[in-house]
């Protein structure tokens, strides 16, 4: 029998024991209660929950806990909800690694975010995530013919990406490792300099998102862009970022101190 998972408390609460009876079934057939928060008592249910769910209910989460609720009439076993949709959605899903500075911090930009976002959480559909799915694609990659597409490949260990993350860290002076999670560790604290360390955060996403973008456009129209232009077009980007930034109270420094702005030119 398929699972069948019902939200709220209309199962325990509106007559589950008959739902059963009328499908013939006892309550062994039941795989599990699943219960949201926003119900008409917010985590509590004041329901006289049959014995069956109840002991479901504490073998799911021990933080169910039964409650006396005094009442002028009778008394009413209670449940409190503490997280059950959370506890099941990392049991089926568990939790990838923890997304910190990577991507929330100031002044990003909000489609280079969420591409990061995505990407540190390993979401992305590369062809090697693809190929352990089942699906039969070849392993070849489009920005580099010389190794299979993964993400340490594309971020940024083949020749293609490689050259686009070079040319932004040699110019701030900056030497990070080469694996993806190392990069990430590396970027925590680039440099001393508040103006340098958002500078490398900037281009670190806009590095990434554009060559992922210059991979599908040659996957799916067959047009493609050398290495220059990738890197011309991330430049224009920041640049566009920072010069309004420039001009807010927030990164208005003295006259002995360079501007956010001088700080992005003085190297590019």
């Amino acid at each position: 029998m398929k699972h069948v998972v019902t939200f709220g408390s209309p199962f325990v609460s509106c007559g589950g024991e008959k739902i059963l009876e009328e499908l013939g079934l006892d309550e062994r057939h039941v795989h599990c209660v699943m219960m949201m928060h926003r119900d008409i008592v917010p985590r509590a249910f004041s329901c006289n929950y049959p014995d069956f769910v109840a002991l479901i209910l504490k073998l799911l989460n021990g933080s169910f806990h039964a409650r006396l609720l005094v009442s002028t009439k009778t008394s009413l076993r209670t449940f409190t909800y503490q997280s059950a949709l959370h506890v099941t959605w990392n049991h089926l899903y568990p939790p990838g690694p923890e997304v910190t500075w990577q991507v929330w911090f100031s002044d990003h930009i909000p489609k280079h975010t969420f591409f990061t976002w995505v990407n540190v959480r390993h979401r992305l559909e590369t062809r090697d995530r693809m190929r352990q799915w089942g699906l039969d694609i070849p392993a070849s990659y489009v920005l580099c013919a010389n190794c299979a597409e993964s993400r340490e490949n594309l971020f940024f260990q083949c020749s293609f990406s490689s050259s686009v993350w070079q040319h932004f860290i040699n110019r701030v002076n900056l030497h990070p490792p080469q694996s993806f999670e190392a990069i990430l560790e590396c970027l925590a604290r680039p440099s001393t300099d508040q103006h340098i360390t958002l500078i490398c955060r900037l281009f670190y996403q806009a590095s990434m998102y554009s060559i992922w973008k210059e991979r599908n456009a040659r996957l799916h129209s067959s047009v493609a862009r050398p290495p220059d232009v990738i890197i011309s077009d991330i430049e224009d980007t920041i640049k566009l970022k920072l010069d309004p930034l420039s001009r807010t109270n927030r990164y208005i420094t003295s006259s002995h101190v360079t501007a956010l702005l001088g700080t992005w030119l003085s190297p590019f």
